[in-house]
């Protein structure tokens, strides 16, 4: 039941993080991030909700994995943090694919009276500080009618993971008919009071004046160039009014470069330029093969093939679009699209050992192998 208007906080203070993707990078190093850049800054701040809005893990893990373990006390400092302030965490699962039913870690949390702990694993209303929030996960194939009959009704407020028009290339229109991740618009909330916001895409974007894309926190890949951050959000209760600040963390820089830019083909001078772009802070490059004489490539490539942890990637250019750079691998999001949950076979950041007790976990549908377990068969069937 909605409290009444006198009830409401005032004025509102909601803080956003999504696309977390824990395991994308080596997990405590993640979790030293998010402790020194969010974790830190939000301790002081008098917030009333904390959203997770999907996508807290990278992939399916075994539950020993270091991953599982650093996200684990990752949440329980966020349950710390709200509990000393009276606030609600809200986490909501995101694509299947990266959550992958692991929000069950957390089912314990959500019941435990001492805490305000949300976890949304379907379409639901969440009423707090006498305000009602309409919480979506990504769901696949629900149909019109599923959604309709929520986002009909009147609500204050919108948090979800999920496609929202303008912020995708092929996501033009509003389609919640989808036989896979609905199309939601700026039409879709028309019953909404006041803003929304979403996980899913990893920049952070202000679409259709109300609708929020909120940034991943941790920059893992090529091709997301762009600031990664978090939101701030203060909302008056009252008239609607609202304030959102985007908070940016720093993390990774990966930079791009073509021949030209380093303004040299002989194989020492560049890289002795390469080494300097990464000694002032550019984790990772990736390197236009186009100009670069056959004999000088293959120097390059033999010289950062023998170094342990290369942070030089080479790629070509298409013929039909010279300005567009392709690496040789099929790319990781499309592939996710075709294959949801076994996009984890493309991962180059998985040896092929995990792989195979990833895929054997993944098609009996539990974990009924560990690596280590693996690993000891293996060694007692050579001896």
């Amino acid at each position: 039941m909605d409290q009444p208007l006198s009830y409401r906080t005032n004025p509102l203070v909601m803080v956003h993080i999504a696309d977390i993707h824990f395991g994308c990078i080596d997990p405590q190093r993640e979790l030293q991030i998010l402790f020194d850049q969010f974790l830190r800054k939000i301790e002081q701040i008098d917030f009333h909700i904390l959203a997770i809005d999907g996508d807290l893990f990278d992939r399916k893990f075994a539950a020993n994995n270091p991953a599982v373990q650093w996200a684990i006390t990752f949440i329980n400092y966020c349950v710390d943090i709200c509990d000393r302030r009276n606030a609600d965490l809200i986490i909501i699962s995101g694509t299947e694919s990266h959550d992958a039913g692991q929000l069950r870690l957390f089912y314990d949390l959500s019941v435990n009276p001492d805490h305000n702990v949300w976890i949304i694993d379907h379409i639901q209303f969440v009423h707090t500080h006498g305000v009602k929030i309409l919480c979506i996960p990504e769901e696949y194939g629900k149909g019109y009618a599923y959604y309709e009959q929520y986002l009909s009704q009147d609500y204050d407020l919108c948090f979800l993971h999920g496609t929202l028009v303008g912020g995708v290339p092929n996501a033009t229109v509003e389609n919640l008919n989808s036989k896979r991740e609905p199309v939601f618009s700026i039409e879709s909330f028309s019953s909404c009071r006041g803003p929304i916001f979403a996980g899913h895409v990893h920049t952070h974007m202000n679409l259709q004046n109300d609708m929020y894309y909120i940034s991943s926190p941790i920059r893992w890949r090529f091709g997301e160039e762009e600031d990664k951050g978090f939101m701030i959000c203060m909302m008056d209760t009252n008239t609607y009014q609202y304030y959102p600040y985007f908070y940016p963390i720093i993390s990774d820089q990966y930079v791009t470069v073509t021949i030209d830019e380093l303004g040299t083909t002989d194989p020492n001078e560049m890289i002795q330029k390469l080494e300097a772009m990464h000694a002032n802070g550019a984790n990772y490059i990736r390197l236009s093969c186009k100009g670069i004489p056959t004999y000088q490539l293959v120097l390059l490539k033999k010289y950062y093939h023998e170094m342990k942890n290369p942070y030089v990637k080479f790629y070509q250019t298409t013929r039909e679009n010279p300005e567009q750079l392709v690496d040789a691998s099929i790319d990781k999001d499309e592939f996710d699209k075709q294959f949801g949950e076994l996009s984890f076979l493309m991962d180059d950041r998985i040896d092929e050992l995990t792989k195979f007790v990833m895929y054997v976990n993944h098609t009996n549908g539990s974990d009924i192998i560990s690596l280590d377990a693996l690993k000891k068969v293996l060694s007692e069937t050579s001896k």
